[in-house]
């Protein structure tokens, strides 16, 4: 499994996505680094501080989301796409002796990996350009660092969620552009039925146990409590489990010809 995956990290980074994925990601940090606060009338916009450009981007965090669909694709339905032809990759793997098994999660865990990547140059990489670019603007101190790490762990899990559940999408449509309807109407349509039937006691419901939803409503509890983050832990989780189930059932059953 670890050659494959350090196969699979060499082949991605000689590729351009990855670049091209994380240029646009720092640009929109960028953007919000230089473009963040209020003004009063005929002043000039306050720039961000270090101390609070983490809040801000964790805010943002669904935008991550959108980099861990690529990722998704140029892991996992890339080699399909390229994978069922006399020299297909997937064909390729699974003939010289790996298990589908071993296949599926080193494919997981990589774009695992990917998307923890993303997220860290996110939030991360934001506060340090804000620090760099408008100081810190506050104490950096471990009352700080808890206040940052508890929500953004907690978006880290959600993100990490988000990954496995896409992944095993992709090992069903087996395809980047199918993939990548599927996951827009995965992220969009919960946010539609959340517009069009507003105050719907049902549907609010089932809001509350989507991904996206999550992400941002985390950044808006005014404290998260141990219960906050079970019922976060427990999102997750059935969504890694149903992920897994899913992708890995359906490719365990089907022929590689």
């Amino acid at each position: 499994m670890l050659n494959m995956m350090i196969a699979d990290t060499q082949r991605i980074f000689r590729g351009r996505m990855v670049y091209l994925c994380m240029g646009v990601l720092i640009l929109l940090i960028s953007m919000h680094v230089f473009g963040v606060g209020q003004a009063g009338a005929g002043d000039l916009y306050m720039m961000a501080s270090g101390a609070t450009m983490p809040f801000y981007l964790m805010n943002l965090a669904n935008n991550v989301t959108l980099f861990v669909i690529t990722i998704v694709a140029l892991i996992v339905t890339d080699d399909f796409s390229k994978g069922y032809g006399s020299n297909g990759t997937v064909k390729n793997v699974i003939a010289f002796g790996y298990a589908k098994t071993t296949y599926f999660f080193a494919k997981v865990l990589m774009a695992v990996f990917f998307a923890t990547l993303f997220y860290l140059v996110h939030l991360v990489g934001g506060t340090l350009l804000s620090t760099l670019a408008n100081g810190f603007g506050g104490e950096f101190n471990l009352e700080f660092l808890r206040s940052v790490w508890q929500p953004a762990s907690l978006q880290l899990l959600l993100i990490i969620a988000t990954t496995v559940f896409l992944s095993g999408i992709g090992f069903i449509v087996r395809n980047t552009t199918y993939l990548t309807y599927v996951a827009g109407a995965w992220m969009f349509i919960p946010m539609i039925l959340s517009q069009t039937f507003h105050g719907n006691p049902l549907v609010e419901r089932l809001i509350q146990h989507d991904l996206s939803f999550q992400l941002v409503n985390i950044t808006r509890l005014p404290e998260i409590t141990q219960g906050d983050a079970s019922r976060i832990f427990l999102i997750a989780a059935g969504y890694i489990i149903v992920g897994i189930a899913m992708g890995l059932t359906w490719f365990q059953r089907s022929e590689i010809k």
